[in-house]
């Protein structure tokens, strides 16, 4: 039964020991690309030590379909951390670009104003132009050096690359996947609009097929060794095509027809794990040398590249039209209503959708900030700041929920999907109304739902 069913029905904690103990484990490209990303020295030299002491014992292998990705993708990474505090501190020190015009267009639209006794700020605003270009120096100074980063992924992977696929196989695979794409059997079916095709050297593929090619990569790998072995794959890819998800579309456990397909093909058991809870396990079931503080910093620095992942999915995926008509009658003479400040932030409803970690870092913030010897104007800026911060990490979470219930109440009501796609559609620019309006949403939805419930 087990073996008809190891999908569904799992493994037992001691067929997980087992296989920690005898699993070849497999990176995926997003993991390789995730160390450019990050700005912790510790997270790097923890995961990279953990690899290397993995390669050591000849229990580390990569596809040669993920090497390949890696290379056409980690150069447009290198420099994230360096732009993104670059991006900050240019958004900060426009303030006082802003402020400035404030005062010129005040006095050539309403001459007859005083605004000398104003001009002050901009003297505060200076101040903090200032301190924002020294600390974005030093900042950029602290942070991993890319090149090296580079060197020591390459010599990693340096022998343990698994060979390329001919063209004969790869079309193949392509034929394969248009039908298990068309019946979503996993994994890759969520890459099905992808429309690039990647040529290099003599292969050519259609880029929508990477991810089913690696899986053929890994199955072929196992079932063509002297010694097969259970495969234990690392990857930092969240869709449903790779994993089961549970409620709130939150990651339940690894595909269960991933599992049967791999036991069916090789005979070997199939597991996977995303980057923290593979450094976790490592210290529990292989006993390497990982203390809690590298597991605590591990655990911060892949939450923030999810939430960043996320904040930019949802901007990928959502227009914005703030001139839309609908925006015109729920915003028409209303704004303070939708005005969402740091003080009245932390209701039961928004720390919903806040992970303790979140909270513990809003909270250290403005701990930090009230006591810091910054004047009550640079206080209020930073506030305003980290406040803006924690709605971003809020606002995907909202939005998940929001459509997962409209989806259970137009099962009931159809009208509720045309409402929430125009919604949708039209969110404003700004993530604090965004993030007012779906929550009053939501409570709609769920008072709509619970009356159905009741009825």
């Amino acid at each position: 039964m087990k073996k008809m069913f190891a999908g569904l029905i799992g493994y037992t904690d001691k067929e997980i020991k087992e296989l920690w103990e005898s699993a070849i484990f497999v990176i995926d490209t997003n993991v390789l690309t995730n160390f450019f990303k990050v700005s912790s020295h510790d997270y790097i030299a923890t995961l990279l030590k953990i690899l290397s002491d993995l390669k050591e014992k000849n229990r580390l292998w990569i596809p040669h379909q993920v090497a390949l990705e890696f290379l056409y993708n980690y150069e447009k990474n290198m420099y994230k951390p360096k732009k993104g505090i670059e991006s900050l501190s240019e958004k900060l020190i426009n303030l006082e670009q802003n402020a400035t015009k404030a005062f010129a267009t005040l006095k050539s639209e309403h001459p007859s104003v005083n605004v000398d006794n104003f001009k002050i700020i901009l003297d505060d605003f200076n101040a903090i132009s200032n301190k924002i270009s020294a600390l974005e120096k030093k900042e950029i100074s602290d942070l991993p050096n890319p090149k090296v980063i580079k060197e020591n992924i390459f010599s990693l992977l340096d022998g343990i690359i698994g060979q390329p696929y001919s063209q004969e196989r790869i079309n193949e695979i392509e034929k394969q996947g248009k039908e298990r794409y068309s019946q979503e059997i996993p994994p890759g079916f969520e890459d099905a609009k992808k429309e690039d095709i990647r040529i290099f050297g003599r292969l050519k593929y259609q880029q929508k097929y990477g991810d089913l090619i690696c899986w053929n990569q890994i199955i072929d790998y196992v079932k063509n060794s002297d010694n097969p072995s259970p495969i234990i794959f690392i990857t930092e890819e969240k869709k449903k095509d790779w994993w089961e998800h549970g409620e709130n579309k939150k990651i339940k456990r690894p595909q269960p027809q991933l599992i049967q397909e791999f036991l069916l093909e090789t005979e070997q058991s199939f597991y996977m794990y995303r980057t923290d809870n593979f450094v976790k396990y490592t210290k529990q079931f292989l006993e390497f040398d990982v203390t809690e503080e590298q597991e605590e910093n591990v655990s911060k620095t892949v939450e923030q590249l999810r939430e960043t992942e996320n904040h930019e999915d949802l901007a990928s995926n959502i227009e914005v039209k703030s001139n839309s008509r609908l925006l015109k009658e729920e915003f028409n003479n209303t704004s303070n209503d939708y005005f969402i400040s740091y003080n009245n932030f932390y209701n039961q409803r928004m720390s919903d959708y806040l992970s303790p970690e979140t909270k513990k870092r809003f909270l250290d913030r403005i701990s930090i900030t009230s006591n810091s010897s910054l004047s009550e104007k640079e206080k209020t800026l930073a506030m305003d700041i980290s406040f803006q911060l924690v709605v971003e990490e809020a606002l995907s979470g909202i939005l998940d929920h929001y459509i997962d219930l409209t989806d259970q109440i137009s099962n009931i009501d159809s009208s509720f999907e045309i409402n929430a796609k125009e919604l949708l559609n039209n969110l404003p620019e700004s993530d604090t109304v965004k993030v007012k309006l779906l929550l009053r949403e939501i409570n709609k939805i769920e008072k709509e739902l619970q009356a159905y419930t009741l009825g």
